[in-house]
This record gives C-alpha cells, sequence and structure tokens, in this order.
C-alpha cells in the first residue's frame, strides 16, 4: 500500500513539468518505503535512496529556473526551503552510509512531509503566480485558491 496517494485536487500546482515531477518524487518516496516495508537489502535501499535524492536536486534545479524566468518575488524564500532541505537529506544520506538504517525511515518521514505540505502551500503559491502571468486556466486558478 503506497505511503502517497496523489490528490490532483490538493497536490497539483498546475504547471506541468512540475506536476510530472512531483507526481515521479511522490512514486519514488513510494517505492522506497515499499522497500523498506518489505525488509529489502541495505543495497537496494541505498540505490533508491539516492535515486530519490539526485532526483529532488534536479526537481529544486528546475523550479528554480522557472522562478528566473518568471521572476517570481517569493523566489528567495522558496529557495531557501529548498535549500534547508538540501542540507537535511545530505545530512541523513552520510549517515545512512554510516549503518544507520533507520534513516531510511526518517528520510521517508521528512520526503512525505515536505511534497505533502512544501507542494501543497508553497509550491502551489508559485503555480497561482505563474497562472496570474500566463493568463492560463482561469477555472484552474479559482480552484486552486478554494483549497
Amino acid at each position: 500500500m503506497p505511503l502517497i496517494k496523489w490528490n490532483d485536487k490538493k497536490m497539483s500546482i498546475h504547471v506541468s513539468e512540475l506536476d510530472r515531477q512531483h507526481h515521479k518524487m511522490a512514486d519514488m518516496i513510494n517505492e522506497l518505503y515499499e522497500a523498506i516495508e518489505a525488509k529489502a537489502q541495505k543495497e537496494l535501499l541505498a540505490q533508491l535512496l539516492i535515486k530519490l535524492v539526485h532526483y529532488t536536486r534536479h526537481h529544486f534545479a528546475t523550479e528554480e529556473r522557472y522562478f528566473d524566468e518568471y521572476g517570481y518575488p517569493d523566489a528567495v524564500a522558496h529557495t531557501l526551503e529548498h535549500d534547508q532541505l538540501r542540507a537535511k537529506v545530505a545530512n541523513l544520506d552520510e549517515n545512512y552510509y554510516k549503518g544507520d538504517r533507520m534513516l531510511t525511515y526518517d528520510a521517508i518521514g521528512l520526503l512525505n512531509e515536505w511534497i505533502s505540505k512544501h507542494t501543497a502551500i508553497t509550491d502551489k503559491k508559485f503555480g497561482i503566480f505563474v497562472m496570474t502571468r500566463t493568463h492560463a486556466g482561469w477555472q484552474d486558478l479559482r480552484d486552486v485558491s478554494s483549497v
């Protein structure tokens, strides 16, 4: 059973590329969670964790490119949130390699909370900003604002 169930109404920010990436990150978190629950070998868990960490970095770089492209006024604060997660994940990754298997659960908890809260609040604000800049989907704008 997946840990994260994608919910477009709560999690979509209505920026297609970023929504696809968020969805993929949720799938990757679920894959890692299921491997942990199945008591998979440490090597597989390490591979899944590394893959997720790298993809998260790629996603942040993509979002930050959008901030520049659209002149997002809250880019500095939003990027600071990314930097905080980068630091936490780097610490988890380092400690995991020192042999602390429980850190995988910590990573799952951290990333689950991140994708649930950061996406639904901080990223959604950016999605609204993009929609107002592109004049795309006024119906979507109303739906996002009512969440």
